[in-house]
């Protein structure tokens, strides 16, 4: 565990959809470690309507557990249709000033009905064509929840400088998003993935890039660096997504239990044969590699950092982001 009292703590929790019902267990069970959770509840409709995500009983109960627990909630509005980010329902939105005006006041509605504290913007896909409109959305929607008394967080891909060939990151201009929003997330994981080769998730050198050029643009006090709580078990046919719970069990299975640390990228890894004499490699984070990402955020003097609680992480991850309230 790190012993730097300096830098900076779990400020969120941030749950996806198909990890809300034990994701809300998760953080039921480690209330001590943190204020505020954002689970993704909300998506954007048609026609700049505002749809529950979280429609079934599991996802209703997780609601009601999170609520019980007392934190701060920012639910998480999203694009995703059918499992997937659309491009369409956003930018349909962000073009036409009716159904921009619509979702913002649908927004602000639901807020106040169900007494959130703000809500996270996490709208995916976008295209350089949208720069502007997003961020004059985002300015429309920052200025009606503060008359509110409410706040507003953006999640936002990560970038280490501004690239006229990336598409998707150039659509988020992190200084005008930066000047409205209240808190940015950055979404620092999956510099590998499933469909690259197998690597850290997030290499020190590319997140420090990364916070770097993010407090350039924004008032670093608005900063969270995301973590990710899962991994990828990559094979000659790509990447799987696996918790931690997974990873031990497969190091133990097949390993002997055998982690290494790779001291480029500050991650855990390891390799094994599986029973049909496969080879996997592993790559994920642990509480060494956050311990590592919140003193590389505080030599940036961002906020904090944020947990992507796309499984059940590390439970040393929950002793590690305490030990800094």
């Amino acid at each position: 565990m790190s012993s730097d009292t300096s830098a900076p703590g779990l400020r969120a929790v941030a749950i996806p959809l198909w990890n809300l019902p034990q994701g809300a267990a998760d953080v039921a069970a480690h209330v001590g470690s943190l204020d505020e959770v954002s689970p993704e509840a909300l998506r954007l409709g048609p026609f700049g309507s505002v749809l529950s995500a979280a429609r079934g009983e599991l996802e209703a109960s997780a609601m009601a557990t999170l609520r019980a627990t007392g934190l701060v909630l920012v639910p998480t509005i999203s694009n995703r249709v059918d499992g997937h980010r659309s491009h369409d329902v956003v930018s349909t939105m962000l073009h036409d000033p009716a159904r921009t005006a619509r979702h913002v006041r649908l927004l602000c509605d639901l807020v106040v009905a169900q007494d959130y504290e703000g809500v996270d913007l996490d709208y995916q896909g976008l295209g350089r064509e949208d720069r502007a409109a997003f961020s004059r959305f985002v300015a429309r929607l920052a200025d009606a929840l503060h008359e509110l008394g409410r706040r507003l967080s953006v999640t936002v891909y990560a970038k280490a400088e501004e690239r006229l060939d990336e598409r998707l990151t150039l659509a988020q201009d992190y200084a005008a998003l930066g000047r409205e929003a209240d808190e940015i997330r950055l979404l620092t994981w999956d510099y590998h993935d499933a469909t690259t080769v197998p690597g850290p998730l997030a290499p020190v050198d590319w997140v420090k890039g990364v916070l770097v050029h993010a407090v350039e643009c924004i008032s670093a006090k608005k900063v969270l660096l995301g973590v990710s709580a899962s991994g990828y078990d990559w094979t000659r046919g790509g990447g799987e997504r696996v918790g931690w719970a997974e990873v031990a069990a497969r190091a133990d299975r097949f390993a002997g239990g055998r982690v290494e640390h790779d001291p480029l990228g500050e991650a855990p890894w390891l390799r094994y044969l599986d029973e049909h004499d496969t080879a996997h490699e592993v790559w994920f984070e642990d509480a060494r590699s956050v311990a590592i990402k919140r003193r590389v955020a505080g030599e940036c003097g961002a906020r904090g950092i944020f947990l992507w609680l796309s499984a059940t992480p590390d439970i040393d991850v929950w002793a590690e982001v305490a030990h800094a309230r």
